[in-house]
């Protein structure tokens, strides 16, 4: 019989039923932390983003980090915009920066418009990272907002930072599973399902206790945050191998599926000081596996 983790006393960040969608057309999304406050006419569209991030919508009445307001019309004519065509947001590409107010926002904006849809190939985004609250106007689906989000969070969050990777947890531990695509984190995601808290993207915080591991809604996900353990760079082989790497090559590896906050200096020096960090206290590791179960032991064993 192969061994699987045992989830003990994993803890959740909302353990509520989703919240429904406020009268006043408001919707609050806890990323990790980072409030979203999502503001909309259409009901029925903040069903779909309710659907969409499930057990991240939360109740919330304090002030948001992202605002969100999501309006019908055309995109003022003196914002920068990305555009999008396929389902996968991040073709939104590198946000335009404009002047900035003192206080913080971000503004998007993605039109109802149909000769606008059509020139933009499906979709449109005015993206402003500079500032904290975002306006966009949308037709339907989530893809848009999904985006702007992957876009706008590694400079919101800073110093933390946003990891490419699945996010294991035996509800004591938590294992970070990094690698290029096709590398297996998909794989090894599927291999434990009770243990998978995201398949794509992570946040790290630093704190005096330690390095914790909070799970983002991309793609599949549950909202949670767990003692960061074990990195593991992946890779397929034929037999199961765990070999710890030296403190230097595990930046160098790391460092290489993280989203940087490239548009600030001191942005980027805080989450660099996160990764050194990261790479000082939680053991890292290149680790061959073959698609079975039993890989958990050798992920696991000493840690």
């Amino acid at each position: 019989m192969n061994p699987s983790p045992v989830i003990r006393n994993l803890r959740t960040d909302h353990q509520n039923p989703t919240p429904a969608v406020a009268s006043d057309g408001r919707l609050s999304i806890d990323l990790a932390g980072t409030i979203v406050e999502v503001t909309s006419a259409s009901g029925s569209w903040l069903s779909e983003v309710r659907d969409r991030y499930g057990s991240f919508v939360c109740d919330r009445t304090e002030p948001s980090t992202i605002q969100l307001t999501v309006q019908p019309g055309r995109p003022h004519p003196q914002q920068h915009s990305a555009h999008c065509g396929g389902r996968r947001p991040a073709c939104l590409g590198h946000p335009q920066l404009n002047s900035v107010e003192a206080t913080p926002q971000i503004t998007i904006t993605h039109t109802t418009d149909e000769a606008a849809m059509k020139a933009q190939h499906g979709c449109l985004s005015i993206v402003d990272p500079g500032r904290r609250k975002a306006e966009i106007a949308t037709r339907q689906g989530t893809d848009v907002l999904d985006g702007v989000l992957r876009i706008l969070l590694p400079s919101v969050i800073a110093p933390d930072v946003m990891v490419h990777c699945t996010l294991l947890s035996d509800g004591e531990r938590g294992f970070l599973c990094c690698g290029i695509s096709g590398s297996g984190k998909s794989t090894i995601a599927s291999l434990f399902p009770e243990a998978a808290l995201c398949d794509e993207l992570a946040r790290l915080h630093v704190d005096p206790e330690g390095v914790e591991a909070r799970s983002l809604p991309f793609w599949k996900a549950r909202s949670a945050s767990v003692a960061l353990t074990g990195v593991f760079i992946l890779e397929h082989g034929g037999e199961h191998r765990r070999v710890r790497l030296k403190a230097s090559e595990a930046i160098r590896n790391l460092r290489r599926h993280i989203y940087w906050p490239v548009e600030d200096s001191d942005l980027m020096a805080g989450a660099a000081e996160t990764l050194l960090e990261t790479c000082r206290s939680v053991p890292v590791f290149r680790l061959a596996f073959r698609p079975d179960p039993s890989v958990w032991t050798v992920m696991t064993e000493g840690l």
